[in-house]
């Protein structure tokens, strides 16, 4: 036999040994150190993904506002059960009343809001933030006056609505009026936010009104009011107000106008209002006329 050749024992084909070539094929060992890098380097790339994406202020702020939005409903369930749980059914049922006549409200007023937003992030985009804070000021003056009318027609027509709905105490009516100036201004504010994109400064205006809003119906609670405890409702919406504007101050005190005039978008209004009374009438109107009835 040649001695170069290879020599193959007569045993068993699962423990034969060749002795010229060995492959001795992965082993578990080396297989699973493999598995481990990858996990390893998966994990480090959805990291670094997640840390970019933090990084993007616009994406934190936007995921912030979200979860103000979230966070504010749950507050304003609160307030509803709270107050269902400590107040008699007559002063219960005139919270919510209010609370619907500013939703039905909202429905006009949110259109504002919406109108504005769109408008200074085309014109912030276009134009400039110059052009976006000379809208928003021509905007502001009329909403003023239109807040001014609102307030007085309010208040001239208040027999006639405490009558119709059968309201007793008129003075609940009458704290009503001011809504009307704080809600119309106050959206003017949160629209010009929105649409430059200040998410957190937005975020922390509608905390405090939810906020606001179950800490005076608490206190009112506390301290026996409870037959004005409607008031929480004004009260929170100026807490909003003035947080908007300190905030809305700060962002527009270096920015300089111009003397351009910019259309307000009417059509935008329309089919705004529209879509707002088509998602809401429905779940308000019932709630208003229950009052009558």
């Amino acid at each position: 036999m040649d001695r170069s050749s290879p020599v193959i024992l007569a045993w068993p084909e699962s423990i034969c040994i060749r002795t010229n070539k060995t492959d001795p094929g992965p082993s578990r060992g080396g297989q699973a150190s493999q598995d481990d890098r990858k996990k390893s380097s998966n994990e480090i790339f959805m990291k670094i993904k997640l840390l970019k994406l933090f990084k993007n202020t616009a994406f934190t702020a936007s995921g912030i506002f979200v979860l103000a939005n979230i966070l504010s409903n749950f507050l304003n369930f609160l307030f509803n059960a709270y107050m269902g749980r400590v107040l008699t059914v007559e002063n219960f049922g005139l919270i919510t009343f209010i609370n619907t006549l500013v939703l039905l409200s909202g429905v006009f007023i949110n259109s504002v809001g919406s109108t504005v937003t769109n408008r200074v992030g085309f014109l912030s985009s276009h134009f400039g933030k110059g052009a976006a804070v000379t809208f928003m000021a021509n905007v502001r003056k009329n909403a003023f006056r239109v807040s001014i009318v609102l307030m007085v027609l309010w208040v001239i027509c208040i027999p006639l609505t405490s009558q119709f709905f059968k309201i007793g105490d008129v003075s609940s009516m009458v704290f009503f009026t001011p809504v009307f100036f704080l809600f119309l201004n106050g959206i003017v504010f949160k629209g010009y936010l929105t649409g430059n994109l200040f998410f957190i400064r937005v975020s922390i205006a509608l905390l405090l009104e939810a906020c606001s809003k179950l800490l005076f119906a608490a206190l009112l609670q506390s301290l026996g009011f409870s037959n004005y405890a409607y008031l929480a409702i004004p009260l929170s919406l100026a807490v909003s107000f003035i947080a908007l504007y300190i905030f809305n101050s700060r962002a527009t005190h270096s920015i300089k106008k111009n003397r351009n005039h910019y259309a307000f978008p009417r059509r935008f209004l329309f089919f705004a209002i529209m879509t707002g009374l088509s998602a809401s009438s429905f779940l308000t109107l019932d709630l208003v006329l229950v009052k009558h009835f």
